[in-house]
């Protein structure tokens, strides 16, 4: 005789729906934060292109300078940080339009343009944002050795006092990368500067997209600093 043939009763169809469900519901939020991270990584790597080609320029000039196409940073297209080396009285804005001269280049373009400070992101890729000519106004509270000085580093930008190992007054360098990586109302700022916290406890930066807090460390010379952090808010 033939065995018997049955289908799945409803009640286990609906077990392993639900199984299925709580499986989504624990992996997703995960998957998200990961491809979050890697987005990040974008920010770090860039900040750490700018921490050196800064201090190549002040090996050669004793100074540094505010203007990205001079110190010679220029990232990848398809950005989704916008980068800040001073106060955006330049901004290539990217695709590269408007203000931005450019002439026929191996890639199709080349910026001409002298003094910009800032760099948007590929608003072709990820469309226009309001912040993206706009310097992050928050961070942490940092003293540091600045020409034997002590220096409040708390803007984007140089910071200009005379010492021996810096004749120009220009002698340090806070730059900071901006951008939203979960697509929320809040963004992330990376920041890097030339000198440490110097041992300064940790300070609570109010952010100044989204609101939230981020509670930052001392750090490095050269570290990337998140200031305010879009994967918690």
């Amino acid at each position: 005789m033939k065995r018997r043939q049955r289908g799945f009763t409803l009640l286990e169809l609906m077990t392993v729906v639900a199984i299925v469900g709580l499986l989504a519901a624990l992996a997703i939020p995960n998957f998200m934060r990961f491809l979050s991270r890697s987005r990040r990584s974008e920010a770090a790597t860039n900040t750490k292109a700018i921490f050196t080609a800064q201090k190549s320029y002040f090996g050669n000039n004793q100074a540094y300078i505010e203007e990205a196409d001079v110190v010679g940073f220029e990232p990848e297209m398809n950005n989704r940080y916008s980068y800040y080396l001073g106060p955006c009285a330049g901004t290539e804005t990217r695709p590269l339009v408007g203000a931005v001269t450019t002439t026929s280049g191996a890639d199709g373009y080349c910026p001409t343009n002298s003094g910009q400070q800032c760099v948007t992101l590929d608003e072709s890729k990820w469309g226009a944002a309001a912040w993206a000519v706009t310097v992050p106004v928050a961070f942490a509270t940092r003293v540091i050795n600045a020409g034997g000085q002590a220096t409040a580093l708390s803007a984007v930008g140089v910071v200009s006092s005379v010492g021996p190992c810096c004749p120009q007054g220009q002698c340090d360098f806070l730059a900071a990368a901006q951008g939203n990586i979960d697509n929320d109302t809040t963004t992330d700022v990376i920041s890097i500067s030339s000198q440490g916290s110097g041992g300064v406890g940790t300070a609570a930066v109010a952010c100044p997209i989204g609101g939230g807090t981020t509670s930052v460390a001392p750090f490095a010379e050269g570290e990337p600093v998140v200031e305010c952090d879009d994967l918690n808010d």
